[in-house]
């Protein structure tokens, strides 16, 4: 049992890390009122710090990941996360809006390259060559700052003020640093030609379907959830524990999310693409409505998180079974397709919030991710090819 654990311990350490880089990518969205009053911004021009940063980590992920390609994993990642602890502090004491964007851009750049090998590091390092699991657990561990990261930090803000919360995750960042230090094993960089691999990326129709996909579903999820703390105050009048509470639901939600997608996706992968989006997309269309009674807001949170946690799933899974002879290039452009659909979204949300009201981000939202829905339905209508296998690489 112990020996186990040991063996899983290096994909544990990776999942804890994504946890804190996500948890720290979100923390804006459950903060914003707090960050928007003390930095004497509006809501939505302090929403910015979510698109801002998106867009940065998608700018930058394929080019740094070529330009780090060689580089030895583990001192790679030893890196990121020491600059990652150093730029959580400076965010912690900044006393302007420009400084803490700075601190934040400081923070994407590690983002950048983090989930560009995160997710091929975990499969290299997980043991007996179980790659879907190494995934999921990676996927579960990170869903989980939605669910307790964001959330608490929520509540430390509304009790303490916003800046101790930077100041918790690095110390958190600091001391999965050094797990890292002592049990991530080292693992050679790729010299494979980066951009003979890139151009077959780009010669992949399938891989390019689940990056429009991908972009679509993350763009309307965060037209919504960038403002979910103020669309919950407005329409059901709910204290901001409350609010927190229900952003925990939604967390969690996305754990049972990824966890049946996990058990359904070898047998049934076109239906567990189409379906979680065709869910994603009704709950966005009612959430105006169901979002104004704690009851409905409930509901609301459950399925909107169950539904988002399981496409989130199936599109990283996705990604590397239809490129896995070019994972960290594959993995880098999906990093950066995500973050434009994160910054995308939190940008069409500010001006649906300026120009339309609170009330209309969610039906903004809605209109990309039924986009989505709708061609996800092409999957159905392709005939089934065997997937390439993911084979644990050898140093």
């Amino acid at each position: 049992m112990i020996a186990d654990i040991k063996g899983w311990l290096p994909v544990i350490c990776l999942a804890l890390a994504g946890f804190i880089f996500v948890t720290t990518e979100l923390m804006p969205i459950g903060i914003l009122p707090d960050l928007a009053r003390d930095l004497n911004k509006s809501e939505a021009f302090t929403g910015l710090l979510v698109t801002v940063y998106a867009w940065s980590v998608a700018l930058m992920s394929l080019p740094l990941t070529i330009a780090t390609a060689r580089l030895d994993r583990r001192t790679l990642m030893l890196v990121l996360m020491s600059v990652f602890t150093v730029s959580q502090w400076l965010a912690s004491v900044a006393a302007t809006f420009p400084f803490l964007m700075a601190a934040r851009l400081m923070t994407s750049l590690c983002h950048a390259v983090f989930w560009s090998i995160t997710a091929p590091l975990a499969v290299r390092v997980a043991p007996n060559g179980q790659p879907t699991k190494a995934l999921t657990i990676v996927a579960a561990i990170t869903s989980l700052a939605a669910i307790l990261g964001m959330p608490i930090g929520a509540m430390i803000s509304h009790s303490l003020g916003w800046r101790p919360v930077f100041v918790i995750i690095g110390v958190l960042a600091l001391v999965i640093t050094l797990i890292l230090f002592k049990y991530l094993p080292p693992a050679a960089g790729d010299t494979k030609d980066k951009i003979g691999m890139l151009k077959s990326v780009a010669r992949n129709k399938s891989l390019l379907r689940i990056y429009l996909l991908t972009v679509l579903t993350v763009s309307g999820h965060f037209t919504a959830f960038t403002y979910m703390s103020p669309l919950l105050a407005k329409n059901g009048g709910f204290a901001p524990t409350t609010i927190a509470v229900l952003l925990l639901l939604l967390g969690c939600s996305g754990i049972v999310g990824n966890l049946i997608i996990n058990r359904n996706f070898i047998n049934h992968p076109k239906m567990s693409m189409v379906l979680p989006l065709t869910i994603l997309s009704g709950s966005l269309l009612a959430a105006h409505f169901a979002s104004s009674t704690l009851a409905g807001a409930i509901f609301l949170c459950a399925i909107w998180g169950a539904s988002m946690g399981a496409s989130s799933l199936v599109f990283q899974t996705s990604v590397l079974k239809k490129a896995p002879d070019a994972p960290d290039v594959a993995n880098s452009i999906y990093s950066g397709i995500f973050n434009v659909g994160i910054g995308g979204g939190a940008l069409i949300g500010n001006n649906i919030f300026d120009h339309l009201g609170i009330s209309a981000v969610t039906f903004g939202g809605a209109v990309f991710v039924c986009l989505a829905a709708v061609l996800s339905l092409t999957t159905l209508r392709e005939k089934q090819t065997p997937q390439p296998k993911v084979h644990r690489a050898q140093d």
